[in-house]
């Protein structure tokens, strides 16, 4: 029932956004396909931080953009977002005559809808952008493997929440022939863990992204 809710919740969020931007004068699709670096920030029952590494991952999706003025755009997004956290570790001793190593992945598959605002810096075709973005979580699988050990992959949805809300900041560029560069860093704030998952610890996402779109105009001024 509650992630009926907060799905429901979501979706609301998604209209509402696409309602603002249809109710602007001119807008602009632009499809979008993109990498990002994701990592866990985590924080341990007795306070400990214990970071994992980056996991690199797929982005997918279209956003729209409305200007509200010649320099200020709304812009919304839909995508399909493959974020995560890596952890590995090598002691130095032997297994079996081998030296031990270890290694755990864990991927977890998101829509995100991020709802921001654009300022494009004169006409330079740099903009700066910022806003907030919640997540949806469609799946998450861990794998892992080590000396000694098969390899096992087992689902781990349940293990983390449905919603994910994070903070985005980015610049971006576009040039003369419709093609966008950005670069951006997502900050979540949620704690995306369970605590009868995880105990009293805490776990954020942290995602830094690069894509590149392609705009296509689908409304013009009177």
């Amino acid at each position: 029932m509650k992630r009926v809710l907060r799905f429901t919740v979501l979706i609301f969020l998604c209209f509402s956004m696409n309602s603002c931007v249809l109710s602007c004068r001119d807008i602009v699709l632009s499809p979008v396909v993109g990498i990002d670096s994701s990592k866990f920030s985590e924080e341990g029952d007795y306070g400990g931080s214990n970071d994992g590494s980056s996991l690199i991952g797929l982005q997918l999706g279209v956003d729209a953009l409305a200007p509200l003025t010649n320099q200020l755009l709304l812009e919304g997004g839909l995508r399909y977002a493959a974020k995560g956290n890596k952890t590995s570790f090598d002691d130095g001793g032997e297994f079996e005559g081998e030296n031990y190593s270890f290694e755990d992945k864990t991927r977890l598959n998101y829509i995100d809808l991020p709802i921001l605002a654009r300022y494009r810096l004169g006409n330079s075709g740099f903009s700066a952008y910022g806003g907030v973005q919640p997540s949806l979580l469609l799946s998450a699988q861990q794998k892992s493997s080590g000396t000694g050990s098969a390899d096992q992959s087992i689902r781990v949805t349940d293990s983390y929440k449905t919603l994910d809300f994070a903070g985005s900041l980015g610049i971006g560029y576009q040039f003369q022939n419709g093609i966008r560069l950005n670069l951006g860093y997502d900050h979540g704030f949620s704690n995306i863990a369970k605590s009868d998952a995880f105990g009293a610890g805490a776990i954020n996402n942290r995602t830094f992204k690069l894509s590149v779109g392609y705009t296509i105009p689908l409304k013009k001024s009177n």
